[in-house]
């Protein structure tokens, strides 16, 4: 008997030390929003900060964003995806829901601010929830603070708020939420919590393609449960199709036919196989070994922090205090590349474990989700690319799975890991706050102000004080070798379909195709980078320049239609 008591006094030991029977209390609560709101408080006042700090200073006006506003704003007068333009994101979500968005609230860069913003907070306590799961309060909120500092708010073209591409972040979006749907169905067993999960992963996969492999996933690991009837499994699996089919109702009903569809096939098939785009993904998608030395620095930099928790006060702050003065003077790596191996490494971990994680139904789940969702950057997991939207998930999954398995000591794990995750925000904010000094320059427009390195923002300003002395409202200003941001911010129209290129979308129209084009629709204007005629779009500027004469010639060709 005293045996057996020891026992349980050791197991509840265990259970209080790594957290989960706190973890275990926060299931159990109906209102676990009231034991939580210490924590989701103090996420919501930085994130609060951070909104004001960063606020026209996440705009990136040469490349990717600019497509996403320009997009919104014609979707929300009534032009027509894979009709009246090309996406080079396969899924409508997205644009159309920013097109509507657009249809209530003003054309405005604070509008798409707005938005992101909801949307990243959304992500944020998401994932919060989602560590709660299976982690400890005081790791899950860390942990949330260093998604919101290391991934969420970033002076670049990657960030959560105005990034290169909403739809990653609405899918991110949606798929976290499914993925705590269906922990809280594994737990409690409730239909409504299934159907719902799937309904948000039919969500993500309408937003962005790497969200589909989620979705498939999903519907054959809750097959492989075998928990619920035949008829229980259709209907979840109808509630995958509910947005798609709602999107492509809607771009039905504004004219999108058979015959647009196949054209659109055509152009995207030709798209995804230019070697241009494989140059894209060579470092991240495709297995190469620049991350290595990177996987190397990572394990040595944990190792040393887990050791040295082991040891005195004095040796701690000696080393905490050193690992701070490391990140500061090798900030691209601890901001960009620390985690760059994290899916490899996880994936290798659930494996080694598989025989104790295949009976842990929720921690296999989430690791599985976590590894399917970041594919596209399973080599090299780089922050300054798409791994910055894939970290969040992953980085549940590693700590689960680590702690779980791996760890003796829960408490010297937790201790660990959060000072590693506090040591890394700090790098992240090192680099934000140069960023953010250098962006001192306003960019002012009817439709919002951005802040810009000087030369960047003078030479805006130049163009947008150009146009709109020199063109008329209904002018159509087509600017090539950059996104369409221009148009959006001196609300002059472009043409439709061959608004903006890279090399990739370029080649897939093909130039004699886009030459063609513009002798058709004759564009009052062109705004062309230098690169862009020196370039891969050297023939069409040739063809532009016989019907066309330079109105400016500087830092960009301005051609006027004679």
């Amino acid at each position: 008997m005293n045996k057996n008591c020891t026992n349980c006094k050791t197991n509840v030991a265990g259970l209080q030390e790594s957290g989960a029977i706190d973890t275990i209390k926060f299931m159990e609560s109906e209102n676990f929003l009231k034991k939580e709101y210490k924590s989701l408080l103090l996420i919501l006042v930085l994130f609060l900060i951070n909104l004001v700090l960063f606020n026209h200073k996440m705009i990136n006006v040469h490349t990717d964003f600019g497509r996403e506003v320009f997009f919104a704003k014609l979707v929300s007068q009534n032009a027509v995806l894979y009709k009246d333009m090309f996406n080079t994101f396969l899924c409508p979500f997205s644009y159309l829901f920013n097109g509507l968005i657009l249809k209530f609230l003003p054309v405005h860069l604070n509008t798409f601010y707005f938005a992101g913003a909801i949307n990243a907070l959304v992500i944020l306590y998401g994932s919060y929830f989602v560590a709660r799961k299976f982690l400890s309060r005081t790791i899950s909120t860390v942990l949330t603070v260093f998604i919101m500092y290391y991934c969420c708010f970033y002076a670049g073209l990657m960030n959560f708020l105005m990034p290169y591409s909403y739809a990653v972040v609405y899918g991110l979006s949606a798929c976290i939420i499914s993925i705590f749907l269906f922990l809280n169905y594994l737990n409690e067993n409730k239909k409504s919590y299934l159907y719902a999960s799937f309904f948000f992963a039919g969500a993500g996969a309408s937003t962005k393609y790497e969200y589909i492999l989620y979705a498939v996933m999903l519907a054959v690991f809750f097959a492989f449960l075998k928990k619920e009837s035949l008829k229980t499994y259709v209907r979840a699996l109808s509630c995958i199709f509910i947005i798609p089919l709602i999107c492509l109702a809607a771009l039905m009903l504004q004219g999108l036919g058979y015959g647009d569809l196949k054209n659109f096939c055509d152009i995207f098939s030709s798209f995804v196989h230019q070697p241009y785009l494989k140059k894209v993904y060579e470092a991240t998608f495709y297995f190469n070994t620049i991350g290595l030395v990177h996987l190397v620095r990572c394990l040595a930099i944990s190792g040393i922090i887990f050791f040295f928790f082991r040891k005195a006060a004095a040796a701690t702050m000696i080393i905490a205090m050193l690992c701070v003065l490391f990140s500061l003077s090798a900030i691209n790596y601890f901001a960009y590349d620390f985690w760059c191996f994290l899916p490899v490494v996880t994936l290798l971990m659930a494996v080694v474990k598989f025989k104790q994680i295949i009976k842990d139904t929720d921690i296999l789940f989430i690791t599985i989700s976590a590894i399917v969702i970041s594919c596209k950057s399973f080599w090299m997991l780089s922050t300054n690319f798409y791994g910055r939207y894939f970290l969040p998930l992953l980085i549940i999954a590693f700590i689960v799975v680590a702690q779980k398995y791996y760890v003796e000591d829960q408490k010297l794990f937790e201790k660990s890991m959060c000072f590693l995750l506090i040591f890394l925000c700090f790098a992240a904010i090192r680099l934000n706050i140069a960023l953010l000094l250098m962006k001192n320059t306003p960019i002012i427009t009817n439709r919002g102000t951005i802040y810009e390195q000087k030369q960047t923002a003078q030479e805006i300003n130049s163009l947008i004080e150009f146009i709109q002395q020199h063109t008329k409202e209904q002018d159509r200003i087509v600017v090539l070798g950059n996104a369409p941001l221009l148009n959006f911010l001196t609300q002059r129209n472009s043409v439709n379909f061959y608004n903006h290129f890279d090399e990739a979308i370029y080649t897939a129209y093909g130039e004699n195709r886009i030459s063609q084009a513009y002798k058709t629709d004759k564009p009052e204007f062109f705004i062309i980078t230098e690169s862009f005629c020196g370039g891969y779009g050297k023939f069409v500027c040739d063809e532009i320049k016989k019907t066309y004469r330079i109105k400016r010639s500087d830092s960009v060709l301005i051609f006027e239609k004679i």
